[in-house]
C-alpha cells in the first residue's frame, strides 16, 4: 500500500490498483503491519491461499 514493493505479475497489479481506487472513496483510512511471526493464523492462512493457486 505505501508502494514499497514492486510485482511483475499482472493479477497483482490489477489488483493494487483497484484497492487504490477503492481506498479513494474514504475520507480516512489506515493500515497497521502485523509481523508473521505475531499473527500465526493470518500467516497460515496467507500459506494455504497460495497452496490452492
Amino acid at each position: 500500500m505505501k508502494g514499497a514493493w514492486d510485482t511483475n505479475d499482472p493479477e497483482l497489479r490489477e489488483k493494487r490498483v483497484r484497492v487504490h481506487e477503492l481506498l479513494e472513496r474514504f475520507d480516512e483510512w489506515s493500515l497497521t503491519h502485523v509481523p508473521r511471526e505475531v499473527n500465526d493464523r493470518a500467516d497460515e492462512l496467507a500459506n494455504e491461499a497460495l497452496d490452492d493457486d
